[in-house]
């Protein structure tokens, strides 16, 4: 029961930590980070009263959050995970421990007169919490099947001396071209074009005030969403690098284009076409 307890809240917290800092990885990977989370408490209670022993496996079960589970993200991103992930904890379990002790304390009073109750108001416990777990699963496998499950790729953009390294979802359905050179397009969205590209470039507002660098730079690209055509701002960068394993680079021909619209591709803050990187993967 503690073991599926303990199980079942590493899940969620790490779910809703994910969500929160839009930081992805596989169902396998939430899947172990459960597993494991379940292993690590039952040794915690096994530990005792060893403060030394309790901070050593608090330490190991950190440390595995923050290189097992969030295995592409920045450094940072892990941090902020792993903060993310204990707050959500405390909350869920303090929930749980909750509704726990009501549903406990109902059940005692409704089996105490019946013989073998305690055992019974155990077993139907245990089997709640296992039909909890179950629920978990199948939620986080469609959720995640969607959009946490896809691959994704690193890119390195570089413009003049700016540059920016961005985790890209692969989109195969990216069909997108620049009309000049016929070039895939890579969208990113404001908040990261924000960090490469002048302001005069991201919303055109005012052309003349525009360095005559960018100027021959900008593509006007039509893109059609829901059943229209909107033209979007392109940028004819002068790298676009694929980071491979080691932090190897590849260089693909690709235009980037400035997705203003709020959200994000599924978790992340760019859209990779598949036709720009399927050689280089």
């Amino acid at each position: 029961m503690y073991f599926l307890i303990n199980f079942t809240v590493d899940i969620l917290s790490a779910f809703v930590s994910l969500k929160l800092t839009h930081t992805t990885t596989t169902v396998k990977r939430l899947i172990l980070l459960g597993a494991l989370g379940g292993i690590f408490a039952i040794a915690d209670v096994f530990a005792g009263n060893n403060k030394g022993l309790n901070l050593i496996i608090w330490l190991m079960f950190s440390l595995m959050l923050i290189f097992l589970v969030c295995k592409r993200a920045a450094f940072v991103r892990r941090v902020k995970f792993t903060v993310f992930f204990y707050i959500a904890s405390f909350a869920i379990s303090g929930l749980v421990n909750y509704v726990y002790t009501i549903f406990d304390k109902y059940f005692s009073e409704a089996l105490s007169a019946i013989d073998g109750g305690g055992e019974n108001r155990h077993l139907l416990i245990f089997s709640v919490i296992i039909l909890l777990a179950i629920g978990v699963f199948r939620i986080l496998i469609m959720l995640f099947s969607s959009s946490m499950g896809e691959k994704s790729v690193r890119l390195q953009i570089n413009i003049e001396e700016n540059s920016i390294n961005v985790e890209a979802l692969i989109d195969s359905g990216n069909l997108v071209k620049d009309p000049m050179n016929m070039n895939p397009v890579v969208f990113i969205k404001k908040e990261t074009a924000e960090k490469i590209f002048p302001c005069s470039v991201i919303e055109l507002s005012n052309i003349d005030s525009m360095e005559s660098s960018y100027k021959k730079r900008i593509r006007l690209i039509p893109v059609s969403k829901n059943g229209a055509t909107h033209v979007m701002t392109g940028v004819r960068v002068d790298d676009v690098y694929l980071i491979g394993a080691n932090d190897s680079k590849e260089r693909i021909e690709a235009t980037v284009v400035i997705d203003k619209e709020e959200g994000t591709f599924g978790g992340y803050y760019a859209l990779a076409p598949y036709a720009a990187v399927k050689d280089a993967l």
